[in-house]
């Protein structure tokens, strides 16, 4: 990731909205694939002029849990919760003990934060 080109940015003057392009070094991070998803709320999101399927957050949580089961081959549930505009929760079970994925203000929060222990606090 120590070189990048310069961005080329053109003018636009239809339906407001932003594109992004880039290309990306799958083998340099051990990857044969790039998984794309969206925590934007409303975004619309295309893949090689191809709309994804992630119109929410519990879209967005199936992505992760797709045909996966638990320990007695039942479909993984996801227990789903939209406090107010500003908070949505999702809960579901995981493989290997507490994992977490968590967003603030649609930027990736990849360490457990407050709003995380605040969560993992109350349902214990």
């Amino acid at each position: 990731m120590t070189k990048a080109s310069k961005p080329k940015v053109k003018d636009f003057f239809g339906e407001d909205h932003r594109r992004v392009i880039f290309s990306q070094n799958l083998s340099k991070f051990e990857m044969e694939k790039l998984d794309v998803v969206a925590s934007e709320r409303g975004a619309k999101i295309f893949l090689n002029g191809k709309r994804l399927s992630v119109n929410n957050f519990k879209d967005y949580i199936d992505q992760y849990i797709k045909n996966k089961k638990d320990d007695v081959s039942n479909l993984l549930k996801i227990i789903n919760e939209k406090a107010n505009d500003r908070w949505e929760v999702a809960l579901t079970l995981s493989d290997g003990g507490f994992q977490q994925v968590s967003f603030v203000n649609s930027i990736a929060t990849t360490k457990a934060a407050r709003h995380v222990e605040f969560v993992t606090d109350m349902t214990l």
